[in-house]
């Protein structure tokens, strides 16, 4: 079993980082760069395991909507540190996009929640990240709640280490959800707000989150 989870996670780590050689990052014009920077911070400990590319999901269908998670990892520089979140800023493609999404069923917009996944041993089977899910937030495993109860969830793991799949510590992911019409949306960088203390601090993940459509820069109108 140990072997099979270890499979799993060096699949999904694979994966990202194909994902991010091979489709770099989009600029507001369309064009496409390159960074090496994995998330731009001000010397605060919380860090997110993402590179510099796109998750790209396909489009909807026409007249249609659709709704996609996506999930970040998040993790502690120095876990003697206490991480409380304050707020995740995006910025988005359309640059109006509604920031109050309340269901699959709306209308478009972007909303943030928090995952925990728990150990193997407590569950009995893997739980593994997301990169992206058709759905909203509360169909994925684990414990998801509301950014408003962010408390609730602490982010104290060491990132050296923190996907081992004989980990004993629950994983915390960061999930954003995006519903979109058939023109496409997506956010281009997300900004993560927290304190430690009297200190602020804002963490920036340069990750593309994209739901594709004719309406998005070039790169992000795959086809259905």
């Amino acid at each position: 079993m140990t072997g099979r989870r270890g499979a799993c996670l060096a699949l999904v780590a694979l994966l990202v980082a194909v994902s991010a050689a091979c489709s770099g990052e989009l600029s507001p014009s369309g064009g496409s760069t390159t960074t090496g920077r994995d998330a731009a911070h001000d010397g605060g400990p919380l860090e997110a395991l993402a590179g510099a590319g796109t998750t790209s999901a396909v489009p909807a269908r026409e007249g249609r909507t659709k709704t996609v998670t996506f999930g970040v990892l998040l993790c502690s520089a120095d876990p003697s540190q206490d991480i409380e979140l304050d707020a995740v800023r995006y910025d988005t493609v359309p640059a109006d996009l509604a920031t109050d999404w309340g269901s699959a069923a709306g209308p478009p917009a972007i909303g943030t929640y928090l995952r925990s996944i728990p150990t193997p041993v407590s569950t009995g089977h893997e739980i593994l990240p997301v990169a992206s899910a058709v759905g909203a937030p509360h169909t994925l495993d684990g414990d998801v709640v509301d950014l408003g109860d962010a408390s609730s969830v602490s982010i104290d793991r060491p990132c050296d280490g923190y996907t081992d799949p004989d980990r004993t510590w629950p994983l915390v992911e960061l999930l954003t959800v995006i519903t979109a019409d058939d023109g496409g949306a997506m956010a281009t960088g997300t900004h993560i707000d927290y304190h430690v203390g009297a200190k602020r601090y804002t963490t920036t993940v340069e990750w593309k989150l994209a739901i594709c459509g004719p309406a998005m820069p070039r790169g992000a109108r795959c086809r259905r």
